[in-house]
């Protein structure tokens, strides 16, 4: 399964992208916490389990961190996808 990560900064910026397994998002969100000098106990992100769990269970998963920034977690599924042609694929937002 694919994931997408939505990532809203406090400062305004914004960042998605898509990743080709739950591990490798997972990681990702770590290095965030880490980039923003936050401890990653204190703010309560889930273990690896805990959001793949989330997801047998959920369609989505999202948090807010204590500096403001917030991400959005979704499975890329049919109702996310576009399919312009078999070249291409565009996903909503």
């Amino acid at each position: 399964m694919k994931y997408l990560l939505f990532i809203s900064y406090s400062n305004g910026l914004m960042h998605n992208a898509l990743y080709e397994n739950m591990f490798i998002l997972h990681d990702s969100i770590i290095q965030l916490v880490e980039e923003e000098e936050l401890d990653i106990q204190k703010e309560q992100i889930p273990i690896l389990e805990e959001l793949i769990q989330n997801f047998k269970n959920e369609d989505d998963f999202s948090q807010v961190l204590s500096i403001g920034t917030w991400y959005h977690i979704q499975e890329l599924t049919e109702r996310n996808i576009i399919k312009e042609d078999k070249k291409t694929l565009k996903i909503k937002f």
